[in-house]
C-alpha cells in the first residue's frame, strides 16, 4: 500500500471518530507461543479437508485490514490440519481499492458470501467454520442471517462483532441517528468510508442486522471481546445476548490481559480461545 493510500485510511476513519487505533501491550506468557506470522499455506485451493477437520476455515478481516491480519493464527491453524481461507473485501474506489473494509457492508457480505460459495465448491465441503474480525465478525452475523450462510456454516467465532454497531467512544451520540445534523455528518463520511457509516449504533445496516434474532438455528456462535475495546464501544455491545450464544470476554479467562480491538488477531490469549472453540483443548488449560 503507497504511503498515500495509508494516510487516506487513517484520515477516513479518523472522520468517523475512530481515534483509537492504540494497542496494548499483548499478554505476557510462559507456556504458548505463536508460530512466525506466514500466510504461506492460506487459500491453498488444492486442500481437501479430512476426517478430523472437515469444515474448512474461513478468516474474514476487518476494517483497514486485509487477509495478512490473519498471519499470526493461520500457520497455526494450518499446522493443525485445517484448510484455511481468508477473502479480502471492501476496496473502496477513493483509495483505487487498495485499502480494504471501506466499502459498503451489504457489497462486502455478498462478495464474503461468493468466497465461501467457492470454497464449499473446490474443496467439496458441506460447511465451514467462519471466523470474523470486527467488520469481518459483523459481516458473518449478517451473512448468515440474510444471505444463505446459516446452511453453508456449522460454527461462527466471532472477535470483536459491531453486532449492536458502535458509539465511536460516545462521539456520534452526541449526533443523534435520525437528525438532519446525523444525515449530513453521514453522507460526508460516506465518501471516504461508507462501511464507516453502516457500522455507527443506530444505522440502517444495524438496525436491519438487529430486528428480530441475530442467531440463526444450526449455527454455534461464540463472541469473544475484550473490556479494552476503544473502537466498538460499549464493549458489552459486541456480544450476542440470545439463547445457545456463548460470549466472552478475554478477561474473564485472564483477568490482566491488556488487548485492545486490533490485538484481537494477533494475541496469545485469543488464540488459544480459539484453539479450544475448535476443540483443541478447554479453557482450563489457557495460559496467562
Amino acid at each position: 500500500m503507497t504511503t498515500s493510500l495509508r494516510r487516506l485510511a487513517v484520515a477516513a476513519l479518523a472522520v468517523a471518530g475512530v481515534l483509537a487505533f492504540t494497542t496494548f501491550p499483548a499478554t505476557a506468557q510462559t507456556r504458548f507461543q505463536l508460530p512466525a506470522p506466514s500466510m504461506a499455506q492460506v487459500n491453498d485451493w488444492g486442500c481437501k479437508p479430512d476426517s478430523p477437520h472437515p469444515a474448512p476455515l474461513v478468516l474474514v478481516h476487518g476494517t483497514a485490514a486485509d487477509k495478512q491480519d490473519w498471519a499470526d493464527y493461520a500457520p497455526l491453524l494450518v499446522k493443525l490440519g485445517y484448510c484455511v481461507f481468508a477473502p479480502d473485501y471492501g476496496g473502496h474506489p477513493v483509495t483505487g481499492g487498495q485499502v480494504k473494509g471501506f466499502g459498503d457492508v451489504r457489497a462486502s457480505a455478498r462478495h464474503v458470501a461468493d468466497f465461501i460459495a467457492n470454497v464449499k465448491a473446490r474443496t467439496g465441503a458441506k460447511k465451514v467454520t467462519y471466523v470474523g474480525h470486527s467488520q469481518g465478525a459483523m459481516i458473518g452475523e449478517y451473512y448468515a442471517k440474510y444471505l444463505g450462510g446459516a446452511s453453508t456454516v456449522d460454527s461462527m467465532i466471532l472477535l470483536a462483532p459491531l453486532t449492536h454497531g458502535t458509539t465511536l467512544s460516545g462521539l456520534n451520540r452526541l449526533v443523534p441517528a435520525g437528525t438532519p445534523n446525523r444525515a449530513t455528518t453521514d453522507a460526508a463520511m460516506g465518501v471516504f468510508c461508507p462501511a464507516c457509516v453502516d457500522m455507527e449504533e443506530g444505522s440502517a445496516f444495524v438496525r436491519k442486522l438487529t430486528r428480530g434474532p441475530i442467531a440463526q438455528p444450526g449455527i454455534e456462535y461464540f463472541v469473544i471481546a475484550s473490556r479494552n475495546d476503544l473502537i466498538v464501544t460499549p464493549p458489552k455491545s459486541q456480544f450476542i445476548r440470545e439463547p445457545g450464544v456463548d460470549n466472552v470476554f478475554v478477561q474473564e479467562v485472564c483477568p490482566r490481559a491488556h488487548v485492545g480491538h486490533q490485538d484481537l488477531t494477533h494475541d496469545r490469549v485469543v488464540a488459544q480461545l480459539l484453539l479450544a472453540r475448535l476443540g483443541h483443548h478447554g479453557t482450563s488449560s489457557i495460559a496467562c
